[in-house]
């Protein structure tokens, strides 16, 4: 009886700490992460630049490749520090260049924030719309700074 008592304690705890153990996948340091399939990448963000057309009309643009590349559409961002997201936009594919798709509508909107349990530096930024091949910009404000990272979604 005396045993039995301690090893089921012992039971009761590790069942709990499983159950409380959030499995899925964070950062160990600051920054903006992309999770597609179970797997964490962190996203590097490129230099947008604005341009104006001669009749006024502001374009943005940035140049290279995205460095995240991804199939699916089951995929959300973990911001982990000061971020907070503010757009999310596509961007045609033009030599040299990445110029934000004037005739697409943002998908900002389509944007879901919320917390990660027990991470309160941790947001999970979800797109609900499916969206179709492309360049894909997270804006995201950083204090003053607005920083832009883009992914590649190739189906």
């Amino acid at each position: 009886m005396r045993r039995t008592m301690p090893t089921l304690l012992l039971v009761a705890l590790m069942a709990l700490s499983l159950t409380a153990c959030n499995r899925e996948p964070k950062p160990d340091h600051k920054g903006v992460f992309i999770v597609v399939g179970g797997e964490i990448m962190e996203i590097s963000t490129v230099n947008v630049e604005t341009e104006f057309t001669e009749e006024g009309f502001a374009i943005n643009s940035f140049h290279g490749e995205p460095k995240v590349r991804m199939r699916g559409s089951d995929y959300y961002f973990i911001l982990y520090g000061d971020y907070k997201p503010t757009d999310y936009t596509k961007f045609d594919e033009r030599p040299n260049r990445r110029y934000e798709q004037s005739s697409t509508a943002t998908f900002t909107a389509d944007l879901t924030t919320g917390g990660i349990k027990g991470e309160p530096e941790m947001q999970k930024v979800k797109c609900t719309r499916v969206l179709g091949p492309g360049i894909y910009v997270l804006t995201v404000q950083q204090g003053q700074a607005a920083l832009h990272f883009p992914i590649e979604k190739l189906e």
